[in-house]
C-alpha cells in the first residue's frame, strides 16, 4: 500500500513538471525539439531536447561548441566548462551530450552510439529524466576561431587600388621638391572596409567585421609613410600643395617601385560567447619615376 501510494506521488510530480513544460523548436531538420520547464522546487528554468520515437531517431547530434570560455548557459549567460567529465556541452540543445556506450541497442539503431542529455553541474540528469537520443557519430566540436576564418574568407578582402598625383599616364612623373599626394582610390568593402559577414555550423555562428587600420606606404627611397585613414583625393587647384593626411616628396631623382600595404584590423564574436581577432595584410604596387626641374641660364 505504501509502494502504491509512493508511486503515485511520483506520478503526480512528474504530472505537474511536464505540465509546465514549454516546448519551442529546436534548430536542424531532425525532427528534435529543445524544452525548458521551471523546476517546482527549486524553481530553476531546466533544458532539455525532445526527439520523436523512443529513443529518438536523430540521425547526428548538432557540433558541440569548443574553445576555452566559448560556452554559455542559455539563461544565465554565465560561461561554463564545454566539456563535463568528458561530456560535450551541445548549444543547440542546451545540454551535455554524455554517450551511453552500455545502452542496450534495438533493431533501428544498430551501428549508432546512444546520448543522453545532462544539464547539472554535478553531471547529472534532472529528477531522473533524462532524453536519451541516439547519433552515428560523437559530437563534433566547433572551432569559432575556424568559423571567424571562414567569415573572413568570404569577404573577399583584396588589396587598395593605389590613387596618386603623378598618376600613371603616358609621360606622367615626379618632380623633385613637389609633394606627391597618396590616397585609396574607390575604397568598397572589399578594398577598404567596413566588411561584415558570418558563417555557421553545429548550432554555433560567427560574425566578422573588418576594415582597413592603415596603409604603409613603401616609398622606394628606403623610407615609408604610414596613413590611418583612405587619404585625400588630389583636386584641380592642389597643385604645389602637400595632402592634408597623405603624402611624400622626394629628395632625389629616380625610378622608385612603391608598395602600399593595407592592414586589416578584424574582430568576431560568436554566438556562443567566443571573441577574437585577426590581422590580413594585402600590397599593391606602382612604379614612378621623379626627375629634377632643370633651370637654365644664360
Amino acid at each position: 500500500m505504501l509502494k502504491t501510494a509512493v508511486r503515485l506521488a511520483v506520478v503526480m510530480l512528474l504530472a505537474c513538471v511536464f505540465a509546465a513544460i514549454r516546448v519551442v523548436p529546436a534548430s536542424g531538420e531532425d525532427g528534435c525539439q529543445v524544452y525548458w520547464y521551471e523546476d517546482p522546487v527549486t524553481h530553476r528554468l531546466v533544458s532539455g531536447v525532445k526527439c520523436p520515437g523512443t529513443p529518438s531517431k536523430t540521425p547526428s547530434p548538432p557540433a558541440a561548441a569548443g574553445g576555452t570560455g566559448a560556452c554559455t548557459n542559455p539563461f544565465t549567460g554565465d560561461s561554463i566548462p564545454c566539456t563535463l567529465n568528458g561530456a560535450p556541452w551541445v548549444a543547440a540543445w542546451k545540454c551535455y551530450a554524455q554517450s551511453l556506450p552500455n545502452q542496450p541497442v534495438d533493431a533501428a539503431h544498430v551501428g549508432m552510439t546512444a546520448y543522453e542529455c545532462r544539464w547539472a553541474a554535478s553531471g547529472a540528469s534532472m529528477m531522473g529524466i533524462t532524453p536519451i537520443y541516439w547519433a552515428r557519430s560523437t559530437p563534433a566540436p566547433v572551432d569559432p576561431a575556424a568559423l571567424a576564418q571562414e567569415a573572413v574568407a568570404s569577404m573577399q578582402l583584396k588589396a587598395i587600388r593605389i590613387g596618386m598625383v603623378p598618376d600613371q599616364s603616358p609621360g606622367s612623373m615626379g618632380i623633385v621638391g613637389v609633394p606627391a599626394w597618396l590616397w585609396v582610390d574607390a575604397p568598397d568593402p572589399q578594398t577598404f572596409g567596413p566588411a561584415t559577414s558570418s558563417a555557421s555550423a553545429g548550432g554555433v555562428t560567427v560574425t566578422a567585421s573588418a576594415r582597413v587600420s592603415k596603409v604603409v606606404w613603401s616609398m622606394g627611397d628606403g623610407k615609408a609613410v604610414t596613413c590611418t585613414s583612405a587619404g585625400s583625393v588630389f583636386l584641380s587647384g592642389d597643385g604645389g600643395k602637400r595632402s592634408p593626411d597623405c603624402g611624400y616628396t622626394y629628395s632625389k631623382q629616380g625610378t622608385y617601385t612603391i608598395r602600399a600595404t593595407s592592414t586589416w584590423a578584424i574582430t568576431w564574436t560568436a554566438t556562443t560567447g567566443a571573441t577574437g581577432s585577426l590581422a590580413l595584410s594585402f600590397t599593391s604596387t606602382r612604379v614612378l619615376v621623379v626627375g629634377e626641374i632643370q633651370v637654365v641660364t644664360r
